[in-house]
């Protein structure tokens, strides 16, 4: 499994608010940050189609991945 598929995996999670910002989050953090460009590069032509609660986490975690990676993504949200 790579690091993009676990991801996504876990942000598609049902999680509570208080645990995703407690404890769920820091998990998704370090994730995001062992991701490779084929990682990257999948997670920019695909985060359009995922549900809105996994975009929104997906946004939230962005902050602490590769800013070269992760803005261009960020961007592309807004």
């Amino acid at each position: 499994m790579t690091v993009w598929q676990e991801l996504d995996a876990y942000l598609g999670q049902e999680f509570s608010i208080d645990h995703w910002s407690d404890e769920a989050i820091l998990y998704a953090f370090a994730l995001i940050r062992k991701m490779i460009p084929a990682d990257w590069e999948t997670l920019s032509s695909s985060w359009q189609i995922r549900p809105k609660d996994w975009q929104s986490r997906c946004a939230e975690i962005l902050s602490h991945a590769d800013p070269p990676q992760a803005i261009p993504v960020r961007l592309d949200m807004i």
